[in-house]
Formats: structure tokens, C-alpha cells, sequence
């Protein structure tokens, strides 16, 4: 348990003769924690060894590590004032922050291993700003009493304030991460929306003089005063804690989202924003503000814009302008307007009120901005890895589309043990370091000039996110469907090619595996079958069968529950029988989870079912299922539309035509869903009977029962045993019934 005091300048504790008013437990507070608390000892050892033996190790050491100290810093935080600067708690993350990323940086440039550094490193640095915002989002919902909620606001403030302040004193060539931060605000600006405004000042105080940090002056720190006073008002019953910041680099503005006040007859959540740049607030942005029912609008106006703002209805009640140096009048202004907004959400409070509002369609299906709120970590994948880390070889992962394949592949971008693990992904990502395997093959190939002897171990330590050199690596390649669709494709146009680079590349890849691990992830289990007769890595991959999220059965904890949890926003209390209702539904695939919640918040509305208290079990999924889960509103549900489009064309004469095995894998999903609606599942034999069934051209080849129900299974679109074949995600059954292909 740390040591906390009120210290004297040279570290004592200080003593008064001020007579002492009795408190109660709960209402004692003191001044910081103390820096050479047992606590803040600890905790300077832990990052200490972070960075002599697992220096950039994200997603395991860091994260275990940092997870348990930032719990308890935030029992520590809860006896502190809502303006303590925590500078015990922020001074060695700054430290180790400046320490980690000067090193980085220089081991990057003297080996000339990435073509970017300084991207590089900004990458990691995001990874890092990830830990404290990962443990802040699994922590604001249990969140009930005003010191909690300073506590956790405490925590997050001065993390993200240290972490930033040592990265701006990092040397990077001839800049200074002091230059760059504020020319790269899209990589680190939405942390500002969980700053305090001591701890925005500051940070703002070791960035660059220039627009982007007279604009944080000019309109977010305004915006930061005034949520700030809700924490210092001892009689409030609502603290706005942010759940999401999103810097709109377009806009020049950063957007902060709260949650509602407790049993407020409003679910819909609370929103701010803040223009930087005067140049950038138009009418038409403004309006969209007032449609998207924004709470508050703190930006610089230009006259014209002004004008309209102070004769237009609805934009004045909400906009507040953001004047120059004068960051008191603009708070006390903003202050007012988010108080009457916070008041009537409060003053509609009621014991029993339908739920109006679909809160499920917040979670970011589509928006990868918003996704690091609404993150959940994937022990199920890491302890897949942990199976095989220490193997050598080739290992395929295959799952339907949408599986968190990608987000998994990320996560697992660290090392444990003696592997580096190195993840990268040939589809799209907002991470450039992330794409530069499949980039720099694509160079190669496009370039059609013979590659290196060294080419792909060369490679990998470029896509490295620390020195492997004499290390086991791990190398995970997202969408690999891609990367042989590439090759073979390339190969088609120019044959050349396929001795040139092609070749070379699968023997390289295949060189690789003797002494390290190659990890496939994609949908379809057969891409890598190309150039047959000289392919020396096909007959190497070995399939595993990738999980979903995992589930534990009447129980209310794990991934998938974690999952619905952050689906529903906590707002529905669900009993273990409803999550398990919903898992044998969707059987963990996250995506199809989303949209069946969200269908399902959308029958709760219909029922006019209260929020207060509400607590859903195994009977409401039932009859959601019912109501909803007929073939006539798969038909119509634009949640499923996706799915819909998916099934349909690889369903398609096309779809055969461009891969037979996808084609195969819905249209067995569709006769099994035709055959057994309810129940979704048929014997071993009439499996065999409807594989015959599944249409196919005159003289083309057809895969066998074994083939299908083996490579299926291990995808995730079926499972099976002695005596059944089931469809493992019964939504995606559904809808692949309600599609009409084009070929019948």
C-alpha cells in the first residue's frame, strides 16, 4: 500500500497546528502521493525492467505489468483532490517515456531498418498512450461515487500527460518530438479529451508555438475548465467522465463524448466539441452539430460565420464563441450551457421509462477511430499463440469475415517468452508500420527485378517493432489471402515473374519457418495453394482453428461477456442465461454479436421496456428471437446487410468462379439452414447427401464431404462430431437462407 502525505519542500511530512475537523473515512483526502511511497518505488523498478528486457512489449509484459499498478494507483487516487497534480504517478511514465523512445529511435536509424522512423515511433508511442486508456475504459463504467470518478480521471490525466511530455523531449534526427506531435495531431490528439486542464496546460506547454497549440488554448482548454468544475462541486451527483475523444483532423476539432447522468430518461450519450482553427468552422458544421444533437460547440468565428450563429435558431444556444486570450470568460460560457445540458437530462429523470433511444448501434462496426474505446482483450488468440511460440513452421488461421482477425493480429504484436512477435497485415490499416511487409513485396513485384538472397529475413526485421537479430521471430501476416491473390495474379500477367520474385519469395518464407514460426490469417483455407509443382511452402501449412470470442457458460465474465458488456454500454443488466442465449446464437463472431444486440435494444424499444433496472435474460432472448430472428427481417435489417452482400456473392457464378471453396462453405451453410430452421444442424449422412446437392458446373471439381466439413470447422462456419454437422454461427445460417444467389 503506497505512503500518502502532505509533503514540506525538502520531502517531509508536514504538520500543522490548525485544530483538525473530524471526517468520516470516506471524506478524508490528502494532498499527492508520496514519490518514495513503497508504491511509487515499485512502480519506477517495473518500468525500469519494462525497458531493459521487454522494451516496446505492448500488448504483453506492458499491459500485465501496467494493468496492476494503475489499479493501484487508482485505489491510491481515490483520497486525493480533483486538481492534485499526481506527479508521483506521472514523473516515471514521462521518464520512461523520453528513455524508450530516444533508444528506439536511434537502434531504428543507425540499422537503417525502416524507411520511416519517426513513423515508427509515433506508432509505438500510440500503442503506448493505448495501456492506461485500455485499463480507464474496462474501469468508467464501475464507476458510481464522486471519488472514483476523480480517481479515474486522475489516472488517465496523468498518464497520458507523462507518457506525452517524455515523448516531446525525444531527439529525432533534426526534430524534436516537441516539433512533431503538433504536425501529427492524428496519432495522439484525442488522448487531450481525458486531460484535466493542469495536465492539458502542461502538455501544451512542451509542444511546438503554432496553430495547432493556440488552438488547444483557445477552445479546449475552455472546454476542459468547465467539465472540470462538475469535479469540484462537492454537492454534484453527476462527474462527466469522457468515454470517447475523437480529433477530426479535417475539421480541425476535437469531439468529447460523455455518458448521460444515471437513470436520466435520455440514453443517448453527451457530446462537446472544439474547433482549433477558425478557418475550418463553416455553417454547414455547425448545423450538423445541431442535428447531431450536440451539447456544447466552443470555436474562433469569423464575423460572417458569427453573424449567423447570433441570428439562426438553435446555433446560438449551443455555440459558444472561442475568444483569444480569454480562456475564463470562454470556460465560465461553456460551463453554463453544459450545466443546463446536464440539467435536463437530470430533471427527466423518472422511475420507469421506455427506452428510447438504440445506445447498441454506438459500438464502432465501422469506425476504426472509435474502436480503441470499445477494445477487448483476446486471451483466447494469445493463448493460441502460446501453443505453437515455441514451435517452428507454418500455421494457418482461417475464420469468417469480420472474426477480429485483424484487431487480434495487433494485439499480438509484442513478444513473450523468447519470440519477438511481428504483426502485419496486407489489407488497409491507419498503421503504416503495420503494411510494410506486403508494401514492400508488392514493390518487388511491380518492379519484376530478381529479389534478394536476403529479401524476406531482411524484411522482417525492418517490420520489426524492436531488435530480433539473434532472436526467435514470429511473423503473423493479416489477409493472406492478398498477398498469394498478388502472386498469382502477377504471375498470370508476366511469367517471368514467378523466377524473378514469386519463387524466390515462397522459398525465402518457406527458409524462414526452419527456425521461426509464420503465422497465416485469412478466411479461406486454401489461398496458398499456387505454383503446385514447385510450391515448397503449401505443403507445410498446418491448419488451427481460430477462436471466436470465448465464452464460459452461465457465467457473467470473459471475452464475450466483456464484449456484450461493451455493447450494451452497461446500460442492460444481463443475466448468465441471456449471454449464453446469445453466444449459442452467434457464437462469439463479434461483428454478428453487434448487429443482433443492436436488433435487439431495437424490440426492447418496441416493447417499450424501461431502462431503470432493467435485467434481461435466457426468456427475452427468446422472444427476440421470435420476433426478429425470422427470415423476413433478416431480409430487411440494414445490420445485416453487410453478411447479406457477403453470401450473395460468394454465392454467386462469380463467387465459384473466384473461390470454389467460399462458394461451397455458404451454400452448405444455406442447405443446412433450408433443411433444419430450428435447429441448424443435420446427421454425418445427410451432411454427405447435401454436399452433393450444392450446384455446381458440369465436369468442375467437387470438393468431398471430409474436405468441407474439416476445413469449415477449423474457418468457423461449421462444427461438427460423430453424428453432426452444425452451423457454428447460426446468424450467419440465417442470412445465408435469406440471400438469393445468383447462381441457384
Amino acid at each position: 500500500m503506497a505512503i500518502l502525505d502532505e509533503e514540506t519542500a525538502d520531502g517531509r511530512a508536514a504538520k500543522t497546528n490548525e485544530p483538525q475537523v473530524p471526517t468520516s473515512p470516506e471524506e478524508t483526502t490528502v494532498r499527492t502521493i508520496s514519490g518514495n511511497s513503497r508504491l511509487v518505488v515499485r512502480f519506477r523498478a517495473a518500468l525500469n525492467l519494462l525497458h531493459e528486457q521487454h522494451i516496446f512489449q505492448w500488448s504483453t509484459y506492458y499491459r500485465d505489468y501496467l494493468a496492476e499498478f494503475f489499479g493501484e494507483f487508482f485505489t491510491e487516487m481515490k483520497n486525493l483532490q480533483p486538481d492534485d497534480l499526481c506527479t508521483a504517478f506521472s514523473e516515471p511514465l514521462m521518464e520512461h517515456s523520453a528513455t524508450i523512445f530516444a533508444q528506439g529511435y536511434d537502434f531504428v536509424r543507425m540499422n537503417r531498418s525502416y524507411s520511416d522512423p519517426v513513423q515508427k515511433s509515433l506508432s509505438g508511442f500510440s500503442r503506448f498512450l493505448d495501456l492506461p486508456l485500455d485499463f480507464y475504459t474496462a474501469s468508467v463504467s464501475r464507476v458510481s461515487d464522486r471519488r472514483s470518478a476523480i480517481a479515474l480521471r486522475l489516472l488517465i490525466s496523468s498518464a497520458v500527460a507523462g507518457i506525452v511530455k517524455g515523448y516531446s523531449s525525444v531527439n529525432l534526427g533534426d526534430q524534436t518530438g516537441r516539433m512533431i506531435l503538433p504536425r501529427m495531431p492524428r496519432n495522439w490528439a484525442h488522448y487531450i479529451a481525458f486531460l484535466t486542464p493542469y495536465h492539458a496546460e502542461d502538455v501544451i506547454n512542451h509542444l511546438e508555438p503554432g496553430p495547432f497549440s493556440s488552438g488547444l488554448t483557445r477552445s479546449v482548454l475552455p472546454l476542459l475548465d468547465a467539465l472540470q468544475r462538475f469535479f469540484e462541486r462537492e454537492d454534484e451527483d453527476f462527474q462527466p467522465l469522457p468515454i470517447v475523444g475523437q480529433y477530426r483532423w479535417q475539421q480541425r476539432r476535437l469531439d468529447i463524448t460523455v455518458r448521460p447522468p444515471h437513470g436520466s430518461e435520455s440514453q443517448r450519450f453527451i457530446e462537446a466539441n472544439a474547433f482549433l482553427d477558425g478557418d475550418s468552422v463553416a455553417t454547414t458544421e455547425l448545423n450538423d452539430a445541431v442535428g447531431r444533437q450536440v451539447s456544447a460547440v466552443i470555436a474562433p468565428l469569423r464575423p460572417d460565420v458569427r453573424e449567423i450563429v447570433d441570428t439562426r435558431e438553435g446555433l446560438g444556444e449551443i455555440v459558444i464563441p472561442a475568444e483569444e486570450d480569454q480562456r475564463e470568460l470562454t470556460a465560465n460560457r461553456t460551463f453554463n450551457v453544459l450545466d443546463d445540458a446536464f440539467f435536463a437530462f437530470r430533471t427527466k429523470r423518472r422511475d420507469v421509462f421506455p427506452i428510447t433511444y438504440n445506445f447498441a448501434r454506438e459500438f464502432p462496426l465501422l469506425d476504426p477511430n472509435k474502436a480503441k474505446f470499445y477494445h477487448v482483450s483476446r486471451s483466447s488468440v494469445r493463448d493460441l499463440l502460446r501453443t505453437f511460440e515455441r514451435k517452428n513452421g507454418v500455421r494457418l488461421w482461417c475464420s469468417v469475415r469480420r472474426s477480429g482477425k485483424t484487431t487480434a493480429c495487433f494485439d499480438l504484436e509484442s513478444s513473450t517468452g523468447d519470440s519477438v512477435i511481428i504483426g502485419q497485415t496486407c489489407g488497409t490499416t491507419q498503421h503504416e508500420s503495420a503494411s510494410v511487409f506486403y508494401n514492400r513485396v508488392a514493390d518487388a513485384v511491380d518492379s519484376g527485378k530478381r529479389v534478394s538472397r536476403n529479401f524476406i529475413s531482411d524484411l522482417v526485421i525492418e517490420c520489426a517493432p524492436l531488435d530480433v537479430r539473434e532472436r526467435r521471430m514470429v511473423l503473423v501476416i493479416d489477409e493472406y489471402e492478398t498477398l498469394f491473390g498478388l502472386f498469382r495474379s502477377s504471375v498470370e500477367g508476366a511469367p517471368n515473374i514467378r523466377y524473378t520474385v514469386v519463387q524466390p519469395i515462397l522459398d525465402q518464407l518457406m527458409a524462414f519457418s526452419y527456425n521461426n514460426l509464420l503465422v497465416f490469417l485469412g478466411q479461406q483455407p486454401n489461398a496458398h495453394f499456387i505454383l503446385m509443382e514447385q510450391n515448397q511452402l503449401a505443403p507445410y501449412v498446418e491448419q488451427d482453428s481460430f477462436p471466436l470470442f470465448e465464452h464460459r457458460a452461465e457465467t457473467t465474465s470473459g471475452e464475450f461477456a466483456e464484449l456484450v458488456r461493451k455493447i450494451f454500454t452497461d446500460r442492460i443488466d444481463c443475466a448468465p442465461s441471456f449471454v449464453d442465449s446469445v453466444f449459442e446464437e452467434t457464437a462469439g463472431h463479434p461483428f454478428l454479436t453487434a448487429n443482433v444486440l443492436g436488433e435487439f435494444v431495437d424490440w426492447l424499444i418496441e416493447k417499450r421496456r424501461p431502462l431503470m433496472g432493467l435485467r434481461v435474460d435466457k426468456r427475452d432472448f427468446s422472444g427476440f428471437m421470435k420476433a426478429k430472428l425470422d427470415r423476413r427481417n433478416i431480409e430487411l435489417s440494414r445490420d445485416y446487410e453487410f453478411f447479406r452482400q457477403a453470401a450473395s456473392q460468394a454465392m454467386s457464378q462469380h463467387g465459384y468462379r473466384t473461390n470454389p471453396w467460399l462458394y461451397a462453405a455458404y451454400w452448405l451453410l444455406r442447405l443446412i439452414g433450408q433443411e433444419a430452421p430450428n435447429r441448424f444442424r443435420v446427421s454425418v449422412n445427410d451432411f454427405e447427401g447435401l454436399v452433393e446437392h450444392i450446384p455446381t458446373p458440369d465436369g468442375a471439381k467437387r470438393f468431398t464431404s471430409a474436405e468441407l466439413v474439416r476445413s469449415a470447422s477449423q474457418a468457423n462456419f461449421l462444427s461438427y462430431d460423430k453424428r453432426w454437422v452444425n452451423v457454428r454461427i447460426r446468424t450467419l445460417g440465417r442470412i445465408a437462407v435469406s440471400v438469393r444467389p445468383a447462381l441457384a
